[in-house]
């Protein structure tokens, strides 16, 4: 015969209020892990341009140091100056890192001035201008970079490609250049020629 199993009224009292509890408990559980956040990562955005493969504007996490701004960027260039800058700073969102070159550029003048017709001193003539062309095959990074629209970086892919692909057959290769378009091309096509 099975022996029937009796609780007494305070076991029943006591079992009731430890089945009330891990409801209770159970609740609050579920309750606190959907409020839970889920873990964030923090970004920031900085821009970094100058002397650097890929100037741009990178995503880095928070705590972030400059050397890892420049990592993103693709490396230095050769023409480089990194002693102004101070690689383990931490980097703050919307920052701004310009990476200096150790060339100096010398500033090109938007016009050129008159200069004094000595036998007719009342007139002024125009200084004369270059009538030879820039050959894209041999031009150096300065004779680009005085090219309207050249900047140094640009005069620096254009060198980078001659250098991997070889020589120039045409004027209208330079749009495999990353960074020149038409438009672009139409403004240096007067400029260059191919020998």
């Amino acid at each position: 015969m099975a022996r029937e199993f009796e609780l007494t009224p305070g076991e029943r009292k006591a079992l009731l209020i430890i089945l009330f509890l891990g409801i209770i408990g159970t609740i609050l559980t579920a309750w606190k892990t959907s409020r839970a956040k889920p873990p964030q990562v923090n970004y920031i955005s900085v821009q970094v341009e100058g002397a650097v493969i890929n100037p741009g504007v990178y995503r880095l996490t928070v705590g972030s140091r400059v050397k890892d701004a420049l990592q993103a960027a693709g490396g230095l260039r050769m023409d480089a100056d990194i002693s102004k800058l101070n690689l383990v700073a931490r980097l703050k969102d919307g920052q701004r890192i310009t990476v200096p070159s150790q060339q100096v550029y010398p500033p090109q003048p938007y016009y050129q001035q008159p200069q004094m017709n000595w036998q007719y001193p009342d007139s002024y003539q125009q200084a004369p201008t270059p009538s030879g062309k820039i050959d894209i095959n041999t031009a150096t990074k300065e004779e680009l970079t005085a090219l309207p629209g050249i900047g140094p970086a640009l005069a620096e892919r254009i060198i980078q490609y001659r250098l991997s692909v070889g020589r120039f057959n045409s004027i209208d290769e330079l749009l495999n250049v990353p960074g020149v378009g038409e438009k672009k091309l139409e403004k240096i096509k007067p400029y260059v020629e191919v020998r």
